[in-house]
């Protein structure tokens, strides 16, 4: 989801399972090294993006 940038980085911490965008972004980042928000933005730019 975050790689076609079509929704917000709060839809899809909802999707997931979060109530909170605060707690997808802290589990997130430990994990992939980025913030969703630049995953999601480079998708939305159409730019490449290694996972």
């Amino acid at each position: 989801m975050l790689l076609e940038g079509e929704y917000s980085i709060g839809d899809i911490a909802y999707s997931v399972g979060y109530k909170h965008q605060q707690h997808f972004t802290a589990a997130f980042k430990p994990k992939y090294s980025y913030l969703p928000s630049s995953v999601n933005q480079a998708a939305k730019s159409n730019l490449s993006f290694n996972e």
